[in-house]
């Protein structure tokens, strides 16, 4: 959880990525900004203060978005390195459309300090 004055503004959840090659990796699994809070940094920050505690601990660290402030902030930061641009797929291979005038694309990064 992410506080400013006690109350609640962000929060994350970090699971364990399943990779048959990749081991000893963590990656976020849902990353909330509150409305009020969002456009201002903050998701990053977190995120970014949470991978230091992880690699710390000699964990990997990832985060996989497709969300637009996020990819453009990750893309300024050396900190964290692309280690992947995709489409998005459906689970038969398929480009799944987001709407008809456009595809999804969907970024990971690591973070590397």
């Amino acid at each position: 959880m992410g506080l400013i004055n006690n109350k609640l503004v962000c929060f994350a959840a970090i699971t364990d990525l399943i990779h048959n090659v990749l081991k000893n990796v963590k990656r976020v699994h849902r990353l909330v900004v509150l409305p009020d809070y969002q456009g201002v940094g903050i998701g990053k920050s977190f995120i970014t203060c949470i991978a230091r505690l992880y690699l710390k601990k000699s964990f990997r660290f990832r985060i996989i978005t497709s969300n637009p402030a996020l990819i453009h902030s990750f893309q300024k930061d050396k900190r964290w390195i692309l280690v992947e641009n995709t489409l998005s797929r459906t689970h038969h291979g398929k480009l799944k459309r987001t709407n008809s005038f456009s595809t999804r694309h969907i970024f990971s990064y690591e973070f590397v300090e």
